[in-house]
């Protein structure tokens, strides 16, 4: 099985897929500064790295599709940490559907979670908006109730690192 992908380096985006064909590959992306929120229940997850300022860059993996867009957060005065921290407080679990966008709509994330404290996030990476090849990739990933101090942690270590 190959990997296939394709690389749009004006709208920073790259979507791969697994393929009984030949191999084309984009640019990897490669972060010392990343979080990561890993499904308990497979190999797929999501993935939030090279932080520059308010952009940072979502990738989304796991059976066999990956798809990476730039993602801009500058609206948001909580943004995503304030988010992860406000799931991280739930001690139980709650009704209806959390969740948080960018202005933009490039990115948005939501999160459920079950009467058992199963968490099911749900991402969603758009790119090239109005334009003949608008395409749009959305996940899922499993977690616990019980990981999401941790989530939310990580996520602010790397909101608030120090981008060069």
């Amino acid at each position: 099985m190959m990997t296939i992908g394709f690389f749009l380096p004006t709208y920073g985006t790259r979507l791969m897929w697994n393929s009984p064909m030949q191999s084309v590959q984009g640019p990897n992306i490669e972060s010392t500064e990343m979080f990561a929120i890993r499904s308990a229940s497979s190999d797929s997850e999501v993935r939030f790295l090279d932080r520059l300022g308010d952009e940072f860059v979502v990738e989304l993996q796991g059976h066999g599709v990956t798809a990476t867009q730039w993602v801009s957060a500058f609206t948001d005065p909580q943004g995503l940490p304030g988010w992860f921290k406000d799931l991280a407080s739930c001690a139980l679990p709650w009704k209806g559907v959390k969740s948080w966008a960018t202005l933009e709509g490039e990115f948005d994330i939501s999160a459920t979670c079950s009467p058992g404290g199963s968490v099911t996030f749900t991402v969603s990476l758009k790119g090239l908006p109005g334009s003949a090849e608008e395409w749009c990739v959305t996940a899922g990933t499993s977690s616990e109730l019980g990981r999401l101090t941790v989530i939310a942690g990580e996520a602010q270590k790397f909101f608030e690192s120090v981008a060069c």
